[in-house]
């Protein structure tokens, strides 16, 4: 069995519904959709039996008397993206890229997937209590202070309005002179200070109920550069800006678990020390 629980692995889609079925589990949540949930019973049939045959040709499984053997951890690997009921989303947008994390909890562990190349899906297990500093990886979340300065509130017009002056900073290496119409009211001396090497990051937790969606919590935040983070909060058409330190933000993020999913936050390990998050 090569399969290390330290490591990010790749599956197919045929993979993953055969691990499902073998399992006893249901498909899992990001395949519970079309094409895959309009499949007649025969294609979906050959489909996992392909699934198999891949499987056993990596040396993840194996067959022993006409049974499907699954190792431990493959069980924890697809029991969270099967049964999960909280799920966090994670968004990190800017000049260099997007990252995109989903990650699925349940009973103390937890799977991230992320799409892979040629529509694969890229896994990784690590134990619910450490999804705190998987955050802070994704995100490249740092530990430093609040930047000088005070909130702004502006309004979307407005937030649009920066937001292009942003990225025209970026593309040209230099702010937009004269600034927009919209932002002439604006405190741009506050937006000039988030710099114009900026990452948006957002993170979503989900909690699920069968097929519903029971509740949500967003958290937002730019990204300025090595000690520049702000805290973005929105509210009917405006958004405020933050000042915030990497404590800070992170305790927001995880105001989205509130029923204990998570510990207190002494256990997060920062960008500068982390390590290879492994399953006991």
């Amino acid at each position: 069995m090569r399969l290390v629980a330290d490591d990010y692995s790749d599956f197919t889609t045929e993979q993953l519904l055969a691990l499902a079925n073998g399992l006893g589990l249901p498909d899992p949540l990001f395949l519970r959709t079309p094409p895959v949930s309009e499949w007649p019973h025969e294609v979906r049939r050959e489909v996992e039996t392909l699934g198999v045959r891949s499987l056993m040709a990596r040396d993840l499984v194996r067959i022993e008397r006409d049974k499907l053997r699954i190792p431990l951890v493959l069980r924890h690997l697809m029991a969270p993206l099967c049964e999960s009921s909280v799920v966090t989303t994670v968004v990190r947008s800017g000049a260099a890229g997007n990252t995109v994390a989903q990650m699925y909890s349940h009973k103390g562990h937890t799977t991230a997937h992320q799409p892979s190349i040629g529509g694969n899906h890229r896994l990784r297990v690590f134990p619910t209590a450490v999804i705190g500093t998987v955050i802070v990886r994704l995100c490249e979340l740092r530990k430093v202070d609040a930047p000088s300065g005070h909130e702004v509130t502006i309004t979307a017009d407005q937030a649009h309005a920066a937001l292009r002056t942003l990225v025209t900073a970026i593309e040209s290496g230099e702010l937009g002179d004269p600034p927009a119409p919209a932002l002439e009211n604006v405190d741009l001396g506050a937006l000039e200070a988030i710099g114009t090497d900026i990452n948006i990051n957002n993170v979503t937790v989900t909690r699920l109920a069968s097929e519903s969606t029971v509740s949500g919590a967003v958290v937002s935040w730019i990204d300025g550069g090595p000690d520049k983070l702000f805290l973005v909060e929105q509210a009917d058409d405006t958004a405020t800006i933050t000042p915030a330190s990497g404590d800070d933000v992170l305790a927001a993020v995880m105001t989205g678990y509130t029923d204990g999913t998570v510990p207190d936050l002494t256990n997060v390990a920062w960008d500068e020390t982390l390590e290879p998050v492994a399953t006991p």
